[in-house]
């Protein structure tokens, strides 16, 4: 029996509208970005959308791809483009009519002009270097919009020196704002011709490139002027405003004046007594954002010779620019929200029990950094989104948690999909005692505010909350990658079934989830992925409880035997689903059986299940032996006689090492991989932490666990015919590696192909150039097809 749907083409993601940068203005309007594949520069392009019960789903023209934006006001955005050869002009007439301030500390007004005009010059001599796709800390500078959403007219505002990202609004008028940035001054150019230095490692970073010595700072711009607000100190991973003493994170309630707010909109106990006059706010008709209360948290590392995880929470005063460190104890903490009344919600990862990737504990702390509770005190999860995906361009969020009056919700990695999870403060009736001596001020409260059954049922304010039941709010066929909430409503864009990624709300008690954008159905639905499950790929599950899937070859028939290719997906902390993944369904489309699954390792089941630390290439090799087994015992039509196996980053690192223990395998790609753990382990960005923490020994303390770890020990044992793909700039698994493992295979008279993308990062094959994504399908199929197609097909 044949598919009477469409094969998968190479280009398919080409095709599809990627969604990302999810946001809702005061209006209730979601907002985000639709990006679309732009043959013209070999590039993307993204564009503006809103959704609103009145308007409906529409775009608003603008004639450059929008890089970011955020709101000004319920009607009013700013959009960031990137100031590119198109824009000089533009930015020559701006110049005159624009001041910069690079130093910290204010100086003299003819001592600003000079240090502005020095430069204004150099920057314009980088941005004549630049080309279009440069990369992050080098790259072209931002030019901002204003765009009202209603008539679509659109002015230029003023442009920054960097490429800024998550441009924030303050209530004063000014603007706060994260870029890269070099130690050693306030511009973002560290490197200097072909002279570049170091004086911590890594060497470089993925994300920034050769000059690691870079790091995300946080400023502030306001009337021309930008002023650093953290010190080179410190690297930011993450922010958020302060908003006060509402948990919703919309409003400074000391700033609002009472009489003129909707009555009976909010909760009494959600007010911080005695500023306002509880019960006299509507908290769901202020703009997320746009009051503060003049001050902001943010997660950072400090800067040591030797770059780690660990991190902190620290809280910065606008007002006079004072940074205090609010977290205690030592850790990766992954998330950040504001619950109320100075008190904090964290996800952090104290690696004491399985590791770097041990699932975080979400914790509720105050603001003398004490622990008041753990809330996920019996759910051992991860609170975001693992899935291994390649049909978004940007990785999904890790720091959407959101707390809204006695709830709060975040997105989790669950088996093999990422619900939108709810958890409830634990509430119960107001005694005498739940409030120690010194938790609230003289005055705070007066005689007769409060009158018995005004707080009803309420949160227990001292002492160990306890454990918060969690619950999931979407279905097992849905995945979020971003959420927002507002009255009353989650909107979050995520994947269901078969179906790329769209726009869905639904109510915070749950309910059916609605689609709201449709702009990749007809895609999707015309190239189902087997006649065995056309709502998805067949699952399976081995007696131990590997789970995995097969898609069936495009245009499979009865009585013939099919070459099959197992792909092993990165990580290891990530998760494969039956959710729609490009590469898998292209492979099958030309005429491949394809398998994958979750071993151990994997995201979703847990500390134990994830936890391989000194067991890689043993625990995690067994389960996928395990499931390719139960796959080919579930579908005799595939030949095990023309296995093939790929995989990419962790994925490649297995691929590699497999071929060098077996010769089960008659095709082989490896990409973006480790192969020599002893020089990797100072090379690579992630190296001497990973490695160390995976295997416990260092180059100098053990290592001969690191070579028997590593793959280029067996490359003289390999067999199998292998295709090596990386990128040039990969600093994850810096290239070194896979160059060693090329030359190893060559050196000993192997089969062996190696291709490096130039240009190329670590998710090139995510977010590099559509150009770049193509022909590296088509150097994976070409050589699958020309290792495991040369038999017949017959029986």
């Amino acid at each position: 029996m044949k598919l009477m749907t469409k094969p998968v083409p190479i280009d398919f993601f080409a095709k599809l509208t990627y969604l990302k940068k999810l946001s809702l203005s005061g209006a209730g309007e979601a907002a985000f970005l639709a990006t679309t594949v732009s043959s013209d520069v070999d590039g993307y392009r993204s564009d503006l959308w809103l959704y609103s019960d009145v308007e409906g789903l529409r775009k608003l023209t603008f004639p450059w791809s929008i890089e970011d934006f955020c709101w000004t006001d319920d009607k009013k955005a700013l959009v960031r483009t990137l100031m590119r050869k198109e824009m000089r002009q533009e930015r020559q007439k701006q110049q005159e009519q624009e001041q910069w301030q690079w130093q910290e500390q204010e100086q003299e007004h003819q001592e600003e002009q000079q240090h502005e005009h020095e430069h204004e010059n150099e920057h314009e001599q980088e941005l004549k270097r630049q080309e279009p796709n440069s990369e992050p800390g080098k790259g072209p500078a931002s030019l901002y919009w204003s765009i009202e959403t209603d008539s679509g007219r659109y002015e230029k505002m003023f442009s920054l020196p960097f490429q800024a990202e998550n441009l924030t609004k303050l209530a004063d008028g000014s603007y706060v704002f994260e870029a890269l940035s070099s130690p050693n001054d306030d511009r973002q150019a560290s490197a200097n011709g072909d002279v570049w230095e170091a004086e911590r490692i890594p060497f470089w970073s993925d994300a920034v490139g050769t000059a690691a010595q870079m790091r995300r700072s946080l400023f502030k711009y306001h009337s021309g002027r930008i002023v650093r607000l953290t010190p080179p100190e410190l690297e930011v991973e993450t922010w958020r405003l302060d908003a006060g003493n509402i948990d919703t994170g919309k409003m400074d309630v000391g700033s609002v004046d009472a009489g003129k707010m909707e009555a009976g909109k909010m909760d009494a106990w959600k007010i911080d007594a005695g500023k306002v006059d509880a019960g006299k706010i509507d908290a769901g008709k202020i703009e997320a954002g746009k009051i503060d209360s003049g001050r902001l948290l943010f997660i950072a590392k400090s800067v040591t010779d030797v770059k780690l995880t660990a991190n902190h929470v620290y809280i910065l005063d606008l007002a006079d620019g004072a940074i205090r460190k609010l977290t205690k104890s030592a850790g990766h903490i992954h998330h950040l929200a504001v619950r109320q009344g100075e008190r904090y919600i964290i996800a952090v990862n104290d690696a004491k029990l399985h590791g770097i990737y041990q699932d975080p504990a979400i914790e509720l702390i105050d603001s003398a950094g004490r622990k008041l509770a753990r809330l996920n005190a019996s759910a051992e999860l991860r609170p975001f989104n693992s899935l291994a995906s390649d049909i978004l361009l940007d990785a999904p969020s890790k720091v959407d948690l959101i707390v809204d009056g006695r709830s709060f919700f975040f997105i989790a990695t669950i088996d093999d999909h990422c619900p939108v999870m709810k958890g409830n403060f634990r509430e119960g009736s107001l005694r005498e005692g739940d409030f120690r001596e010194g938790s609230f001020r003289e005055g705070d409260f007066r005689v007769g505010d409060f009158r018995p059954g005004d707080f009803g049922m309420v949160e227990n304010l001292v002492g160990d909350v306890g454990d918060a039941p969690l619950k999931p709010l979407t279905p097992p066929d849905f995945s979020a990658t971003e959420i927002k909430i507002n009255s009353g409503l989650i909107y979050c864009l995520g994947f269901r079934g078969q179906n790329a990624l769209e726009l869905y709300r639904f109510r915070q008690g749950g309910g059916e989830v609605e689609q709201i954008t449709h702009f990749n159905d007809k895609l999707t639905a015309d190239v189902a992925p087997s006649d065995v499950a056309p709502s998805g790929p067949l699952c399976l599950t081995t007696p131990k409880s590997i789970k995995g899937w097969l898609l069936k070859p495009y245009g499979f028939e009865a009585g013939k035997r099919y070459p099959a290719i197992i792909s092993i997906h990165g990580g290891p902390d990530m998760t494969y689903g039956p959710f729609f993944i490009h590469e898998l369904r292209f492979l099958a489309s030309s005429g491949f059986a394809v398998m994958y699954c979750n071993p151990r390792g994997s995201s979703g089941r847990g500390g134990a299940f994830a936890d391989i630390r000194e067991r890689y290439g043993e625990a995690d090799v067994e389960s996928i032996f395990e499931f390719l087994d139960e796959a080919l015992k579930s579908a005799p039509w595939i030949d095990p006689q023309r296995l093939g196996i790929m995989g990419g980053s962790y994925g490649g690192y297995l691929t590699a090492l497999i071929i060098g223990k077996t010769d089960r395998f008659k095709a082989a790609v490896a990409e973006r991989f480790e192969s020599n753990l002893i020089s990797q382990f100072l090379l690579s960005e992630i190296g001497c932490e990973w490695i160390y923490d995976t295997f416990h020994a260092d180059p100098w303390s053990n290592p001969e666990k690191l070579w028997n770890a590593s793959p280029l020990k067996y490359a003289n044992q390999v067999k199998t015919p292998t295709l090596v793909l990386h990128g040039a700039k990969d600093h994850t698994c810096e290239i070194s590696g896979a160059m060693q493992f090329f030359a190893a295979l060559k050196y000993n008279g192997r089969k062996a192909r190696l291709v490096v993308f130039e240009e190329a990062r670590h998710g090139f094959k995510i977010t590099g150039k559509p150009s770049w994504r193509v022909r590296r399908l088509k150097e994976i199929a070409d050589w699958f097809s020309a290792y495991l197609k040369a038999e017949s097909d017959e029986q």
